[in-house]
């Protein structure tokens, strides 16, 4: 069993877990032989994906995230997690990463992988723009069909991203046109699913409205300081599987050495940063914890030989407090 520990972690703006950059005896070797049959092979289970054209589709409950990694940066820990049992990868075109994590994955069997990236917000528009954004990425992915492709944001934001905003005319017709493209390219077949990111009910229930389609996916901050229990109890309803993102609050010394936090990972002997990554499996959740450590790396997938209680669970739940770490200048809630 892993032996607990305090684990800390960079803040950054948009609830990304990504810790410091480690030291020269902590950085992850690049020369390692990449091969599949080298990787780790763990069982991780996987959640069936309603809203889609493909029969029996399932995401593995457990990504590795790359926010922050950008170019090479991302390489080394990519490598690494794919030789340490993990299928499935998350980004985004606003990442800046896609081609180094199309290197990477040219070592491994398609088959096994798991993708996803997202169309950002400047994006949205036309059926020429969206088209030629998913075929750009894939491209970078050095892939011939994606597994999910999400719209990464609502509408309109002033935070993160300012060079990227979204086109002068946006609205939330826009949404919607660029929505029913993406789902056309679903059923051409070039995405096996399509879903939505940082979407509240109110975008969700517009989408349905003016298109008749639901997304697939519903990737959303979501941890024990804050829990959108409307968000939870609408796409649960409707089927529509969440993805968690800032799952240890960003790296936050205040989630992650909270008393309570400390208390159930010395009970079940395992790190914080676990315990965190199992309540959100435990809520339904998909997780995608990014780190450029070997050994949180390794830690952050061991989450199937335990359980926590419910009283445990309970007690992680009652930690909200509407605490956000992600797009603190961008709230979804304000997007029309």
């Amino acid at each position: 069993m892993t032996r607990k520990r305090k684990i800390h972690s960079n803040h950054d703006d948009n609830g990304s877990d990504v810790e410091p950059k480690p030291s020269k005896k902590q950085k992850i070797s690049s020369d390692e032989k990449l091969t599949q049959q080298s990787a780790k092979q763990i069982e991780v289970p996987r959640i069936p994906l309603h809203n889609t054209a493909v029969e029996n589709m399932a995401m593995p409950s457990v990504g590795f995230g790359t926010f922050k990694l950008k170019k090479t940066a991302v390489k080394p820990c990519l490598k690494y997690s794919l030789l340490n049992g993990y299928t499935m990868i998350d980004t985004a075109t606003i990442y800046d990463n896609e081609k180094e994590i199309g290197q990477i994955l040219s070592s491994f069997k398609r088959e096994s992988l798991f993708i996803t990236t997202k169309l950002w917000r400047s994006h949205q528009g036309t059926d020429e723009i969206v088209e030629k954004q998913l075929r750009l990425s894939m491209k970078r992915l050095g892939i011939e069909q994606l597994d999910l492709w999400l719209m990464h944001w609502p509408g309109p934001g002033k935070g993160m991203f300012k060079k990227n905003p979204c086109p002068a005319d946006w609205s939330p017709s826009m949404r919607a046109s660029t929505w029913k493209k993406m789902v056309d390219l679903h059923k051409k077949g070039l995405i096996k699913a399509v879903g939505v990111s940082n979407f509240t009910v109110k975008h969700l229930k517009d989408l349905k409205e003016r298109t008749g389609i639901l997304p697939a996916v519903n990737q959303i901050e979501l941890h024990p300081f804050y829990i959108p229990q409307d968000i939870l109890d609408y796409c649960e309803e409707e089927k529509i599987l969440i993805t968690a993102y800032s799952s240890l609050g960003a790296g936050s010394k205040e989630l992650l050495e909270h008393e309570t936090v400390q208390t159930i990972s010395s009970k079940l002997h395992r790190s914080p940063a676990q315990v965190l990554l199992r309540w959100g499996i435990q809520k339904g959740a998909v997780v995608i914890p990014c780190s450029t450590k070997e050994e949180h790396i390794r830690d952050n997938i061991l989450l199937f030989d335990f359980e926590i209680s419910k009283e445990d669970m309970a007690a992680l739940s009652s930690l909200h407090c509407n605490k956000r770490f992600g797009w603190k200048k961008d709230d979804p809630n304000i997007v029309p």
